[in-house]
């Protein structure tokens, strides 16, 4: 059986979901969910503010999204 665990801590890993349609980051949201603890943002600046907050494993953004695009973000 695979394991969706961080070896060191044993707590489930955390992804972070950028994406400015409502519908795509919902479905993203219940595939993920069943793996990974799972945050949301719509947008850029909204991401900042969640990774200001929480530890994330790992990002997953659009790259085109208004204001601060997925390429800023991750830079």
């Amino acid at each position: 059986a695979e394991t969706h665990e961080s070896s060191n801590t044993g707590e489930r890993y955390s992804v972070l979901l950028v994406e400015d349609s409502p519908e795509m980051l919902s479905f993203l949201a219940r595939q993920f969910s069943a793996i990974c603890n799972v945050f949301t943002a719509s947008d850029g600046n909204e991401a900042i503010t969640v990774l200001k907050n929480n530890n994330i494993s790992l990002i997953i953004s659009d790259v085109m999204m208004p204001g601060m695009n997925g390429m800023e973000l991750c830079s």
